[in-house]
């Protein structure tokens, strides 16, 4: 991972273990290699704050023209296969895939159900967000260039 990358993440970490008001724990980090290139943070906090999980992937190491497209569209809804099939162009198309990817293997691992069985709606901003307004987690899905990253 590149340095720029991993100061952006840890900066990202750094934040959202300050915003949560986790208690001091351990930063575990391991490589994931189920699908692509998917790197994990996690924040272990206090009993009553649990901890944070920190999913990051750089569009640049992933090797697109093997990347299983027809795998990673089945996990997806109608509404975001339409999304995607209406985007222009290959790189926005890419961006869209592998952050919805990442998304619904991240929720999917918080909530033990399978990716493609989280219900997700887009808000009135078109942000992601869970369908059902009750569910014992939040979320949030950010992009910057070739950098994804995703907290629950």
């Amino acid at each position: 991972m590149g340095s720029k990358v991993q100061k952006g993440v840890f900066s990202i970490a750094i934040v959202a273990y300050l915003g949560h008001r986790l208690s001091p724990g351990p930063i575990k980090c391991w490589q994931h290699t189920k699908l692509d290139a998917i790197n994990m943070l996690m924040i272990n906090g206090s009993p009553q704050h649990g901890h944070l999980k920190i999913w990051f992937t750089d569009l640049t190491k992933i090797d697109s023209a093997h990347a299983p497209i027809g795998k990673y569209l089945a996990i997806l809804d109608e509404k975001e296969r339409a999304r995607y099939e209406h985007l222009s162009s290959t790189e926005l198309k890419s961006r869209f895939l592998h952050g919805r990817i990442l998304l619904r293997t991240l929720l999917a691992d918080c909530l033990g159900s399978p990716p493609q069985n989280i219900e997700l709606s887009t808000s009135s901003f078109g942000r992601p967000e869970f369908a059902k307004k009750n569910m014992p987690l939040s979320f949030n899905l950010s992009h910057s260039k070739d950098l994804i990253v995703c907290v629950a």
